[in-house]
Formats: structure tokens, C-alpha cells, sequence
């Protein structure tokens, strides 16, 4: 059976889910608080030095995507770094399930990731959590890795809650400029 919803990743029903449903996304970050914080944490205890040098590189497209003030490159990278962190962890169901979930993301699924690197702030405070997983993971340092993956995922969270608060107080004021400017143009 196909599913009706085409764009939404075919018969994928967990695509489907959240696509139907905005506020899923808000399960997205629970559930990816839980998966990031224990792969940091086993990636600073499992990573090869191929691995490390994968995740370094990952971290440098982050830092050339910033210099170029890039938000569709910084996105990108910053699916990739959390690909390389999932493929250092050492577990492959891990790393199946992160890599649909990143996919999905890629999507725009739950949220538009390119939109959050466009808000003023968002993209300095990404790069400096993402530096600071990177410095906990090459010091071996599992604790702090997940302590700080946690953290990454609490602050993108906030940051989509108020990008979503912005959007609906944006819609609001147009639309009571539009009900001024009806009013104004009768007199």
C-alpha cells in the first residue's frame, strides 16, 4: 500500500508523523538528547585516530562554512560532524538509525535547520558547542562529551522553540496591520 503522503518520505511512517504533526519535533529533541549524549560519549571512548581525523575535518567545514556565512554549507557540515561523531561511537544499529534520522533532517521533516543557522546568534553559539564536543572527544573525555552533547541539543531545542514563538508573533502583528490597513482604507 502507498501512502498518500508522498512528500513526507513515502510510506516512512515515522516521516509522516512528524511531518503531520510540528509539534513532534519537540519528541525529536528528546529522543536525540538521549541518542547524542551516550554516542559522544562513546565516541570519545571508542573513536580510531581515522575517526578523530574525521571528525577534526567535519569540525574545519564547520569553521570554513561559518567564515562564509553560509547557512544551507553550515547545515550540512553540522549533519555531518554528528554522522562522524555516530560512526566514531562504534555501534552500527546507532549509526543506521542516526543516519535516517539525519536524512529526515536533511528533509526539513521536523524543523527548516537552515532557518536556525539565519537567527542572530544561533550559528556562533552551534560552532562553539560543536568546538567544544570536538576538544571533550579528542581529550578522551566521555563524561564531558556527553555532558556537552546534551547541552547542544537542549540549546538547539530552545532555539527552535523561539524561532517558532518569533514566527507566530510575526503572523500576528501582520495580520493586525492587515485588519489596521482595512479599517484605514474604509474611512
Amino acid at each position: 500500500m502507498v501512502s498518500r503522503d508522498a512528500d513526507t518520505g513515502g510510506s516512512e511512517p515515522l516521516a509522516g508523523l512528524l511531518h503531520g504533526h510540528p509539534e513532534t519535533a519537540f519528541d525529536y529533541f528528546e529522543f536525540r538528547r538521549l541518542m547524542a549524549g551516550s554516542v559522544a560519549e562513546m565516541a570519545a571512548t571508542r573513536a580510531t585516530e581515522a575517526d578523530l581525523a574525521r571528525i577534526a575535518a567535519c569540525v574545519q567545514a564547520l569553521e570554513d562554512a561559518h567564515l562564509h556565512d553560509d547557512p544551507d554549507q553550515e547545515a550540512a557540515a553540522d549533519t555531518d560532524f554528528h554522522t562522524a561523531l555516530c560512526e566514531a561511537a562504534g555501534n552500527p544499529v546507532t549509526t543506521r538509525v542516526m543516519l535516517r534520522i539525519f536524512e529526515m533532517l536533511r528533509g526539513g521533516v521536523f524543523y527548516d535547520r537552515c532557518d536556525l543557522y539565519r537567527r542572530r546568534g544561533v550559528r556562533d553559539g552551534f560552532l562553539a558547542q560543536h568546538r567544544a564536543m570536538w576538544q571533550a572527544i579528542l581529550a578522551r573525555d566521555g563524561a564531558l562529551a556527553r555532558r556537552l552533547s546534551e547541552a547542544h541539543i537542549d540549546a538547539t531545542e530552545d532555539a527552535l522553540r523561539e524561532a517558532r514563538e518569533d514566527d507566530a508573533r510575526r503572523e500576528v502583528a501582520l495580520r493586525r496591520q492587515d485588519g489596521i490597513g482595512l479599517t484605514s482604507s474604509r474611512r
